[in-house]
């Protein structure tokens, strides 16, 4: 039978104080296939890995998703990286006014209806498609 998300978090909470590679408590890789066999899962799915990041959360842990491995930190372990500063920030602000001057309403008519000018009648389109069908079937 598979883990608990809870177990499973638990048991990362523990590798995390665990030593190898001359560290501990520090952030760590693993695998996926590494994870799947700690839970006894086949398949790591979505919900079950929200399940094991809230119960580390809990702990002051969280589980970050690559595609080729996972990684358990805690917060102060992000500290150091580098924050966006205030002024670069800004550049990227949303501005509305903005959004609406790069909309032009000639874009609008560059979009061609396949069907326009098409004048078709339902009734009538079926009794083709059926015709067709009658056709198809006995050549």
């Amino acid at each position: 039978m598979a883990r608990t998300a809870t177990k499973t978090a638990s048991i990362l909470s523990e590798l995390y104080e665990e030593t190898f590679s001359s560290d501990s408590f520090e952030p760590f890789r693993i695998t996926w296939a590494d994870l799947r066999g700690i839970a006894g899962v086949a398949r790591l799915n979505d919900r079950y890995l929200n399940e094991i990041d809230q119960a580390l959360n809990d702990t002051g842990h969280t589980l970050i998703a690559f595609d080729n491995f996972l990684v358990v930190a805690r917060e102060n372990d992000m500290t150091h990286f580098r924050l966006v500063p205030p002024r670069v920030v800004e550049e990227f602000l949303y501005d509305e006014e903005e959004e609406d001057d790069d909309f032009d309403d000639d874009d609008e008519d560059d979009l061609e209806d396949p069907n326009e000018g098409m004048n078709y009648d339902d009734d009538e389109d079926i009794e083709l498609g059926e015709e067709a069908v009658k056709q198809q079937k006995s050549a």
